[in-house]
């Protein structure tokens, strides 16, 4: 759900209340729980549900669980883990995007192996990861630093 549904419930009810003949003060008072219903699901009762979500996957999902292992090479992207095995070219990748937590490796929108920075080194290393990086993707590469495709 966009924000604008969030900014247009409430808009349309101060509309409503005016369209019925409430003075401007009677609308806001009106349409105010609504604004602060709908700035609560987003702030507070959305990103718990996802947290519960993604607590409840990590629990059903053995593979997860463990030590996991990155390698890139000029071949592609390889995992391995305590139950796991991924090899996926480059090819297979449709965006590789960075933030200020993670390198996430899109392989459809929406589902992205996910490569925690901390686990990558130093700066310096970062900086060589994003080249590596931008050489095989060109074009589907978005860098914190940067925030544009590269």
């Amino acid at each position: 759900m966009g924000v604008g549904v969030f900014l247009l419930v409430p808009f349309l009810m101060l509309v409503l209340s005016l369209v019925r003949g409430s003075s401007f003060g009677e609308a806001l008072l009106f349409s105010s729980p609504w604004f602060v219903l709908m700035w609560g699901l987003t702030l507070v009762v959305f990103p718990w549900l996802q947290q519960r979500q993604i607590r409840n996957y990590h629990k059903s999902a053995p593979s997860l669980g463990g030590e996991q292992r990155f390698v890139l090479d000029p071949s592609g992207l390889h995992m391995t883990g305590a139950l796991t095995n991924v090899d996926l070219q480059w090819k297979a990748l449709t965006e590789i995007a960075e933030t200020t937590e993670f390198f996430l490796f899109y392989f459809a929108k929406g589902f992205a192996y996910v490569l925690p920075q901390d686990a990558v080194g130093d700066e310096a290393e970062k900086e060589r990861l994003r080249v590596f990086l931008a050489a095989q993707l060109p074009g589907r590469t978005r860098f914190a630093r940067t925030g544009s495709m590269t």
